[in-house]
């Protein structure tokens, strides 16, 4: 939870190194819940990354000025979809405020001509 809330926090900081940060902090809960799970405490961890978590990190994309966010967050929402469809995790499962903030990156692309088509066609 409280990664989740950090993530939020750089979310809506507008620094550049935000969507840097979130990831980071995305890596670092896979990294240590993979511990936990390898050590036999992946019921009990404290840091298994949720949806909420990976919709947050994909907020972050929405809310940067980098204009390669539509891709940036499909990344994001095609690995937590795929790691739902081989787990069937409930945690992970991808929910209709999730596929809203993806198509929120498409829609507020302010890149070239032709960054705005791509972003369009996803």
């Amino acid at each position: 939870r409280t990664f989740t809330v950090m993530i939020n926090s750089w979310a809506k900081s507008r620094d550049p190194r935000s969507t840097t940060k979130a990831e980071e902090l995305i890596t670092m809960m896979e990294e240590m819940y993979e511990e936990d799970r390898k050590n036999g405490n992946a019921s009990k961890s404290s840091v298994k990354p949720s949806i909420r978590t990976y919709t947050a990190a994909m907020g972050v994309w929405v809310r940067s000025r980098d204009n390669t966010k539509p891709q940036r967050a499909l990344r994001i929402l095609k690995k937590v979809s795929d790691m739902y469809k081989v787990s069937h995790d409930e945690a992970i499962k991808p929910t209709l405020f999730t596929y809203n903030v993806a198509i929120d990156a498409c829609a507020m692309c302010n890149g070239h001509t032709e960054q705005q088509n791509e972003a369009l066609k996803i």
